[in-house]
């Protein structure tokens, strides 16, 4: 497998950067006014909880994409050796290399799929040195392009952001605080909830920022810190809102003087997911990459933006079931699937150096466990609601 061009690539910072632009979104505008309802201590506690959370399925999603990175080279290796193995010529230089770069010392025995790139109980050194290179982040492979390996087939918005913080802290210093949030509220947990979990996504993008940054040694410790600093910033922005403001709107600009702009981001992590789902790399259709994938991503968030009155019912449904899909469960079965074939197919000889952390089975129930209640909790405050509003009418 080719290495990345240098000139692709940049440092773990700029890359944290990325990271730490794309968490932090429009998703952070809805948290003051569901802190003012909650409670600023409920809140601090809620969203610390979900950022650790949401930073172990991050980790997840580190030790998957080394693993599909993997596969895609034991794929690679597999059909080069079969290739070199069909001629009828003894070991020339490219079977050798071949062999070497599989840890190998003789012709296998079978070039099936289930055939292990390694032995599961080598204790080698060399062969350590040699295979332990599978396990890298090198190309880019978008969350649905990993499903379908494992599941068997500073700019403008950082100026606003810091206007309105500046803002809230100047009336907290000369006007005192005018608003009176509870410590804590249990009835404003489900949309705390569904805010703070839609704050935290950023699993889908993922791949497309941590392929380039060139050195992966201390990746893991490095997005704790930015899952930290992020946590810092949101619990800025939401307390001096919560404290500043009287009254609070479900999105935090409209306390101030709203002006558009917009997010793409998302927008094209949908379209190249699409491509990757359901076109193969050698195929260029250019109707469907450049027409039908862009339109299938921007007109369902169009036609849901123009029919949706209640800000906090639609971060209430992103945030619980589309943000527990995309950030808990997803994550939680590509590495679940992930190791699982990787074992299978490449060994226990192989480790991979990005595995997560959290590698014990609890962890994932936790997760499991965790998401599910997150979206039962929400689910159950939509039925209040739902109820409530058949009954004013009827009394």
């Amino acid at each position: 497998m080719p290495e990345q061009n240098s000139s692709d690539q940049y440092s773990t910072w700029v890359g944290l950067i990325y990271v730490f632009n794309l968490i932090v979104g429009t998703g952070a505008l809805t948290l003051p006014a569901v802190f003012s309802q909650a409670g600023w201590a409920l809140g601090l506690s809620v969203i610390l909880i979900l950022a650790f959370i949401s930073f172990i399925t991050v980790t997840f999603v580190i030790e998957v994409m080394a693993s599909a990175n993997a596969i895609v080279a034991w794929r690679h290796i597999q059909h080069r050796k079969r290739i070199c193995f069909s001629q009828d010529s003894s070991f020339n230089e490219t079977e050798s290399e071949v062999l070497q770069t599989l840890g190998e010392s003789g012709p296998s025995n079978s070039d099936s799929e289930d055939t292990p790139l390694v032995m599961p109980f080598s204790t080698s050194p060399d062969r350590a040195d040699i295979t332990y290179r599978y396990y890298v982040i090198r190309d880019k492979i978008e969350m649905g392009q990993m499903a379908s390996i494992f599941f068997n087939k500073f700019g403008m918005r950082w100026l606003a952001f810091t206007i309105m913080i500046v803002y809230a802290l100047k009336n907290l210093i000369i006007h005192g605080a005018q608003g009176n949030p509870p410590a804590a509220n249990i009835m404003g947990i489900p949309t705390l909830f569904g805010a703070c979990i839609y704050s935290f996504m950023c699993h889908h993008s993922l791949p497309a920022l941590v392929a380039p940054i060139a050195n992966k040694s201390t990746l893991t410790r490095s997005l704790a810190l930015d899952y930290l600093l992020i946590a810092f910033f949101y619990l800025l922005l939401a307390l001096t809102g919560a404290f500043a403001f009287e009254h609070l709107d479900d999105l935090y600009t409209l306390d101030f003087s709203p002006r558009g702009s917009g997010d793409c981001s998302k927008t094209i992590t949908l379209r190249n997911n699409l491509q990757s789902l359901f076109l193969n790399e050698d195929t260029s259709y250019f109707c469907l990459r450049k027409i039908v994938f862009p339109i299938l991503a921007i007109l369902p968030p169009y036609m849901i933006a123009m029919s949706t009155k209640d800000l906090s019912i639609l971060v209430g449904i992103t945030g619980s079931y589309a943000g527990a899909g995309i950030q808990y469960l997803i994550p939680t079965f590509l590495v679940y699937y992930a190791r699982q074939r990787t074992n299978k197919l490449i060994g226990l000889g192989v480790v991979n150096k990005f595995a997560s952390p959290f590698s014990s089975n609890c962890w994932l129930i936790f997760v499991i466990v965790w998401a599910i209640a997150c979206m039962i909790l929400v689910s159950v405050n939509f039925v209040q609601i739902h109820f409530y509003s058949i009954s004013i009418p009827l009394g």
